[in-house]
């Protein structure tokens, strides 16, 4: 009877342990927020540029996507290295699911980009090649966040999954205005940034 006693102790423990591993805050705030920053800076510069209004040619958003690209890279590498995977849940479903859905969109959205700077700086294309990649980066980003929140069982994420889906045909009827971009920098803080800082405030600071 003692040792079914302590064997049922210790699966309650286990399982105990199991559910708090899965309703563990989601931990890639610093991510989001990170690349919510850098996007809707990026988006930003490419309206003044395309509205003429810091007074570089219209090619030159190929050379700010090349920044844009190569910074957003090396703070994600930073982040990466100084990232502590000691932190509580890092290993639960939702956790899990937010770096896969991530990693995939990531490399999805670098490569569009960098395929649509290198036409752009060299000369192959025109810088309007680069309005039909909005609908694309929110479709993904639609993905992603509903997935992650719904894994993560996250409101925010769920909210922001939701709100990103609906940016997608605001951005097909802008295609052409010289808003396009204005209206795409303000959807990404609200449904990438601010989540992405909503997420790191809830993030545990101490490990268990």
């Amino acid at each position: 009877m003692a040792e079914k006693a302590l064997m049922s102790d210790d699966l309650d423990y286990l399982r105990t342990l199991a559910e708090a591993g899965e309703n563990a805050p989601l931990l890639g705030g610093r991510f989001l927020s990170w690349w919510g920053g850098v996007i809707t800076i990026a988006y930003l510069g490419h309206y003044l540029i395309q509205t003429g209004q810091i007074g570089l040619p219209k090619e030159s958003v190929g050379w700010l996507w090349l920044g844009v690209i190569s910074i957003g890279v090396i703070g994600h590498a930073i982040l990466v290295a100084t990232f502590s995977r000691d932190k509580p849940g890092a290993g639960s479903v939702g956790n899990r699911t937010q770096r896969m859905v991530w990693q995939n969109a990531g490399l999805v959205l670098i490569g569009l980009f960098v395929a649509l700077t290198l036409r752009v700086s060299f000369g192959l294309g025109d810088p309007s090649d680069f309005n039909w990649s909005l609908p694309v980066v929110f479709a993904l980003y639609s993905l992603a966040l509903g997935l992650s929140g719904y894994m993560g069982q996250n409101r925010i994420l769920k909210m922001a999954g939701w709100g990103a889906s609906i940016v997608v045909p605001i951005t097909v009827w802008f295609i052409g205005s010289v808003h396009l971009y204005a209206i795409a920098s303000i959807a990404i803080a609200i449904t990438v940034f601010l989540p992405g800082l909503a997420l790191l405030r809830a993030e545990p600071s101490e490990t268990v």
